[in-house]
């Protein structure tokens, strides 16, 4: 009984053969739509009844080394294969430590022209057949699929790794076409207003740049005949094939979390450079962010805290809350007892100038905790003061018992001067909401206050008035006395953020 042109795989499979189609190629024209068609190649074979004869495998067009003419060697062996030992041998250079990945490939423009000339010509030869299979008017499983298919469980079972479309781990192969630049000329004669010669930079010549973008948009519209005037339907067996041209992998960033103790007075939160120049050697960040980075291995950081001190503010108490982004890290199966070491090699390095707790990866999510929290924290600091002039000593002494029954006070704050030339100028309404002093001491004209604010109050200016950008100021509260600052600690960042990390807590989990 003759088969229906519906149904005849065996027809269409031959005559695929024989303008040069691989063999996973010529499944994904006569339609199989599964991964496990591509995997149990002789299974489907069979049951579409196609018959591998003699002359169906030797007698056709194609020569033993040519390339497949829809997907030039990419799902063809031996081709495929070089590509996959490449693809292996950079992923296993990178060295990355998490246990899945994503993989995408970039395919050079040739591909989309070579697909639209094979469908067309599977329309034309096998009009029945092509709507049947394909009454969407495309063909349904594209060669990136394939490859997919076929090449992602090989790479996951030699990288100890899992195929996962949600990984952190994305890898990028790009292709590359020696032929590309003749072939894509066609769009000139297609579309000449669509797409122009361009000079390549980086190559110093000539070259013509197709977005694949703009070139699928086109070809969705493209007269049949027009596209056949301009490309060869069947297209031509190629006399190159595709190869690997280069590898991307970028993982998601991380973020470790934690609290830091400054205990020196000689040390800039971050690196400070003015027109180039560092000022200062070190910076708290440089401290924090350097050994973290040799043990995640990222490319790079960016740090952050719940605000910052002055260079020379002690941050004491509990610490300033902060985060390191980790931008494509390399280590990211970090456990309990190398996060703990990870504080103690921080702590050591740092040279009693800085001091890390509560270390723990955290979700992007979790950081618009510490963005809330600056608009919502408050801070409590210690500042040691001093009497400008020593006749005020009984005066100053007897406002000092009565100074805290006047808070809590709200403050009018300019800009300070000494931040004018990196902050807008504005007033600002800040609140202290109390005050603790103590008394002059006997032999020197010093005190000290405690003192609870709201977060971005500057405590400098509120004791020394500013010249009057900060109102009131402690010298007012104090009936006019002139004061100054000697010495300003950070006693603590009342921001419960990141949680507290409690060894004995985390021993009798795992136990």
């Amino acid at each position: 009984m003759e088969k229906s042109e519906e149904n005849n795989f065996d027809l269409v499979y031959h005559t695929l053969k024989d303008i040069g189609c691989c063999q996973m190629c010529c499944l994904r024209f006569i339609g199989e739509k599964t991964s496990y068609s591509y995997l149990n190649v002789e299974e489907i074979i069979k049951k579409r009844e196609i018959i591998l004869n003699e002359k169906a495998i030797t007698g056709n067009k194609i020569q033993k080394d040519n390339a497949c003419a829809a997907c030039l060697g990419l799902i063809q062996k031996p081709y495929c294969d070089i590509i996959v030992e490449r693809v292996l041998k950079d992923l296993e250079e990178a060295d990355y430590d998490c246990d899945t990945f994503n993989i995408a490939l970039t395919l050079p423009v040739s591909f989309q022209l070579r697909a639209h000339s094979m469908f067309l010509y599977l329309q034309s030869k096998y009009p029945k057949f092509s709507n049947f299979h394909f009454p969407l008017g495309v063909v349904t499983v594209g060669v990136k699929d394939v490859w997919k298919w076929v090449f992602t469980p090989v790479i996951a079972k030699l990288q100890n790794k899992k195929f996962s479309t949600s990984s952190d781990l994305t890898i990028t192969v790009a292709l590359k076409y020696a032929d590309e630049e003749k072939e894509c000329i066609s769009l000139f004669s297609m579309f000449p207003d669509k797409f122009s010669r361009t000079k390549n930079r980086k190559n110093q010549g000539s070259f013509d740049n197709f977005s694949r973008k703009s070139a699928e948009t086109s070809l969705k519209i493209v007269d049949s005949d027009k596209f056949s005037e301009c490309y060869a339907v069947p297209p031509v067996i190629p006399d190159s094939n595709i190869v690997y041209d280069s590898i991307t992998m970028l993982h998601s960033s991380v973020y470790i979390a934690g609290r830091y103790n400054k205990l020196s007075r000689v040390l800039p939160q971050t690196p400070w450079l003015i027109n180039g120049e560092r000022k200062l050697e070190g910076s708290v960040e440089e401290l924090i962010s350097g050994p973290m980075k040799r043990i995640i291995k990222s490319q790079d950081t960016r740090f952050a805290a719940s605000g910052r001190e002055d260079v020379d503010v002690r941050t004491l108490g509990r610490g300033r809350p902060f985060y390191v982004e980790h931008i494509d890290p390399h280590r990211v199966q970090i456990d309990f007892g190398t996060m703990r070491q990870l504080e103690d090699d921080i702590n050591k390095e740092a040279n009693g100038e800085v001091f890390v707790r509560d270390l723990q990866f955290i979700d992007k999510s979790a950081l618009e905790m510490l963005k809330v929290g600056e608009e919502t924290k408050t801070k409590e600091y210690r500042a040691l003061c001093f009497l400008l002039d020593p006749k005020e000593r009984d005066n100053c002494n007897n406002r000092l018992k009565d100074l805290s029954s006047q808070f809590p006070v709200k403050l009018q704050q300019a800009t300070p001067i000494r931040v004018l030339h990196r902050r807008p100028v504005a007033v600002r309404e800040r609140t202290i909401h109390w005050l603790k002093t103590t008394l002059l001491r006997e032999d020197k004209d010093v005190f000290t206050i405690s003192l609870n604010t709201q977060a971005g109050t500057y405590i400098k200016e509120f004791i020394h008035g500013d010249f009057g950008r900060t109102k009131p100021c402690l010298g007012e509260l104090l009936g006019g006395i002139d004061v100054d600052i000697l010495a300003l600690d950070v006693e603590d960042v009342l921001l419960d953020w990141p949680p507290e990390v409690s060894s004995k807590k985390e021993q009798l989990s795992e136990s």
